[in-house]
């Protein structure tokens, strides 16, 4: 199986404090981290990264609002839709799998630190990022010690 489950979604947003209003205030997810940060292909960005409180679900919702991007469509991205991301248990596969393809990736998978992002479980994984046909960025992340993997079987 290439995918074993799904990591997290991550929106474009136009203003991220309404955006926070909705999904915390409203929807009711806690927000777990929120920084300006620097993200592939060079943009700059703020966001917030968000959970259900309680939840054994490892699903997590990120928000963003790009400060340095050049916005269409009346100032808004092409799609709200930021990337989708899918656990996977072979990134190297995963990777092998898709350029063999022709599908273009943005490069090898890279390992990461999610401590940095302030997840539930703060481990290492590897990251993988693609765009799908129509374009839209796919990210793959494996967790590379046994806190996620273990995480992941509890879910």
């Amino acid at each position: 199986m290439p995918t074993i489950g799904m990591s997290h979604n991550a929106l474009y947003v136009r203003d991220l404090d309404k955006s926070l209003h909705f999904y915390r205030d409203l929807l009711g997810m806690t927000v777990y981290h929120h920084a300006p940060a620097e993200v592939g292909r060079g943009w700059k960005r703020k966001a917030a990264y968000l959970r259900w409180e309680g939840s054994d679900d490892s699903f997590r919702l990120v928000i963003a609002q790009y400060l340095d991007v050049e916005y269409k469509n009346g100032g808004t991205q092409p799609t709200p839709i930021d990337h989708y991301s899918f656990w996977v248990d072979d990134i190297h596969e995963m990777y092998q799998r898709l350029t063999a393809d022709g599908v273009k990736c943005w490069s090898e998978p890279r390992e990461v630190d999610n401590a940095t992002f302030q997840e539930v479980y703060g481990c290492r994984y590897y990251s993988l990022f693609c765009d799908d046909p129509d374009g839209l960025p796919v990210q793959f992340e494996q967790g590379i010690n046994s806190l996620v993997d273990a995480h992941l079987l509890e879910t």
